[in-house]
């Protein structure tokens, strides 16, 4: 059990994001495309109470609890609990059993880079394009945006699914599941 702290932004080109992460001595961990299922429970109250279920496969298969973020920080806070399992398909089988119901669907290709004890993650994601996340510390995360060039008052405390869904309202688009 840990708590997470990010933060994102939107990048328009990844690639000098990559040349900045390698000058600064980042290791590039590798990449990856992950599929990932949400489930919510009948009466939909995670989404009112601001928790994620998730089974996400991507070089391996995990499922994830959310609890609800931290509302006072610019930082994405949150309780995170994982749980590592050997087939995705069984995994999401389970949590049906279970009573939960799958709420969204979402797909990206990440690749993930590590500078010191901080997580640096590149995703391209359909529909809203390329973000990058920061993980760490906050101190650490303030400190890697700086030297990428990010202005840590542009980045984003909200979920994917929230930025999704945000873009295709503004944008006149109908689209359930963000998937390629």
């Amino acid at each position: 059990m840990k708590q997470e702290i990010e933060i994102k932004f939107k990048i328009e080109n990844p690639g000098e994001i990559r040349e900045s992460l390698r000058r600064l001595g980042a290791v590039f961990e590798g990449r990856v495309f992950e599929r990932n299922v949400t489930f919510d429970n009948p009466d939909r109250g995670f989404g009112n109470e601001d928790k994620i279920l998730r089974v996400r496969e991507d070089s391996k298969v995990t499922i994830t609890f959310k609890g609800p973020q931290d509302e006072n920080s610019r930082f994405k806070k949150r309780l995170e609990i994982e749980v590592t399992t050997s087939d995705f398909e069984k995994s999401v089988m389970l949590l049906r059993e279970l009573g939960f119901q799958e709420a969204w669907r979402y797909e990206k290709e990440r690749e993930t880079w590590r500078l010191g004890n901080v997580e640096i993650v590149i995703d391209r994601l359909p529909v809203i394009g390329y973000w990058i996340e920061i993980e760490g510390e906050e101190g650490e995360i303030e400190k890697v945006a700086e030297k990428l060039g990010l202005d840590i008052s542009q980045g984003t405390n909200k979920t994917y699914k929230r930025i999704f869904l945000d873009f295709c309202r503004e944008n006149g688009i109908e689209k359930e599941h963000m998937v390629f």
